[in-house]
């Protein structure tokens, strides 16, 4: 007796043709968790986050932005009130959840 079995791979197909979607939204929902939490003074350093090129990861091209983010003094709160260092890690704590469900989201569109 022979068995022929043939497996649905349509959500497999689905998956891989959304991968750069799924890395977009998810690199745009860091970048929007972790504002709250990005030192503000004259708001330059928040506007120089941004995606990498392949949406490996995002990024914060101020001058300084590395320095800000290994700081360990204190911040001002007056415009973000959660503002400290390592900012992406604290967003990341607060919001892991919803990252997940975002790129989930987008991987099965």
């Amino acid at each position: 007796m022979k068995i022929v079995t043939e497996a649905d791979v349509s959500a497999l197909r689905r998956i891989t043709r959304n991968f750069d979607g799924a890395r977009r939204a998810l690199c745009e929902a860091v970048l929007e968790s972790a504002e709250p939490y990005v030192p503000y003074d004259t708001g330059f350093l928040l506007s120089t986050g941004s995606a990498e090129a392949d949406r490996s990861g995002v990024t914060y091209g101020a001058p300084y932005a590395r320095r800000m983010y290994y700081h360990t003094g204190s911040f001002s709160k007056r415009v973000h009130r959660l503002a400290g260092p390592r900012w992406v890690e604290r967003a990341k704590d607060a919001s892991s959840g919803e990252w997940e469900r975002t790129v989930l989201g987008a991987l099965l569109r």
